[in-house]
């Protein structure tokens, strides 16, 4: 079972809870997940729910000090090499800048 983890970072409160579709033999059990900044949710997903289900690896960029997110991108790397390249590529322009 997955769940909830909190960070605190300066005034800036991060609670994440991931969700997965791995791992459910018996049907179509929903999961959901979320990423909060001091309570708010700013990302959400889910898997066999009324949430879009987002598939792949997501990253938020966050501010930790206006607690805002700055940016939301997703790459589905299972069923795109184009999006595993895409992926590196975006982590490596945010080690250059």
């Amino acid at each position: 079972m997955l769940h909830a983890v909190n960070v605190v970072a300066a005034n800036c409160t991060v609670e994440v809870k991931p969700y997965s579709a791995y791992g459910t033999n018996d049907g179509c059990v929903a999961r959901e997940g979320y990423v909060k900044l001091n309570g708010a949710t700013v990302w959400e997903g889910g898997w066999c729910s009324s949430l879009p289900n987002k598939r792949g690896t997501n990253i938020l960029l966050v501010d930790l000090v206006a607690c805002t997110k700055q940016e939301s991108r997703r790459f589905d790397t299972h069923l795109s090499e184009v999006q595993s390249t895409q992926l590196n590529d975006y982590l490596d322009s945010l080690t250059q800048s």
